[in-house]
């Protein structure tokens, strides 16, 4: 193997790869992270805001509502005038 390929597979760089030694930070802390992280950038998320709102009121909810097509309604007798009682109902407006 070339001198390259070796020092990829030194145990130096798989420790440090593998964090061995490394305690694991807590939960508060990575949220503390994320929080200044969020923080700093915020003016990312406040542009994210437009095209999301975009996406949830013009495509989201549509296809939300869309579902109404696909259910299954019980039948009724309560005289609807469907095709089944056209005949009924032009005989009680006579």
């Amino acid at each position: 193997m070339s001198q390259y390929t070796d020092s990829l597979r030194s145990p130096e760089r798989l420790a440090r790869r593998a964090r061995v030694g490394v305690p694991e930070q807590s939960l508060a802390t990575r949220l503390r992270r994320l929080g200044r992280a969020m923080w700093k950038h915020r003016w990312y998320y406040f542009l994210l805001i437009a095209p999301l709102t975009y996406y949830l009121i013009f495509r989201y909810i549509p296809i939300w509502n869309a579902q109404i097509a696909f259910n299954t309604y019980p039948k009724s007798n309560s005289g609807h005038p469907g095709f089944p009682n056209a005949a009924r109902l032009a005989m009680k407006l006579r």
